[in-house]
């Protein structure tokens, strides 16, 4: 897995041509010493990006898939697909190119969130639901069987203003989980 959290440093790496270069390079060759059968993307940013940079982060994309399929022995390039970003760092050509997509059913509220409610949602008004994403992905033309749905295996619980569904929080929430979680 490759893994850039950070939009700074996203476009910091997407603005380089070199540092996109070195970047291919060394994911070809991670991958071709491990023996691993593919790589997967986990690149979350959130926020608007530069049309440059964007178009950087894809072109990197399919030089990606590119090169993994025409190994001698092919290797799947599979990507995390945030839903409800402002970011769109896929367009349908470039999910084409992949194996699989994992969307991201969740995160339709969060520790610091204003409101409380469901990390998770089936359905409803938030803009993250698994409902949205599988429809995202129609939109997008996927094959469903290249499709694959993330989900949490945690939750929080807010201090709120008022023991009602969905009410304003007071502050931070604290993280559950369905097991204990190391301190």
């Amino acid at each position: 897995t490759l893994t850039q959290l950070s939009a700074p440093q996203f476009r910091q790496l997407f603005a380089s041509p070199v540092a996109v270069q070195r970047l291919l390079a060394q994911a070809l060759t991670w991958v071709q010493d491990t023996g691993a059968h593919g790589l997967h993307l986990d690149v979350e940013v959130y926020e608007p990006l530069p049309a440059k940079t964007l178009a950087n982060y894809q072109h990197f994309v399919r030089q990606l898939a590119a090169r993994l399929h025409a190994l001698p022995q092919p290797r799947q390039l599979s990507a995390f697909v945030p839903i409800g970003g402002e970011a769109p760092l896929y367009t349908p050509a470039t999910l084409a190119l992949l194996d699989g997509v994992v969307l991201q059913g969740y995160d339709a509220h969060w520790a610091d969130s204003a409101q409380a409610g469901p990390v998770a949602p089936l359905a409803g008004t938030e803009r993250v639901t698994w409902q949205a994403a599988l429809h995202q992905a129609d939109r997008w033309g996927l094959p469903r069987l290249r499709v694959r749905m993330s989900f949490p295996l945690y939750g929080y619980e807010w201090p709120v203003r008022q023991p009602a569904a969905r009410a304003a929080t007071r502050g931070q929430g604290s993280t559950m989980s369905f097991a204990p979680l190391p301190p």
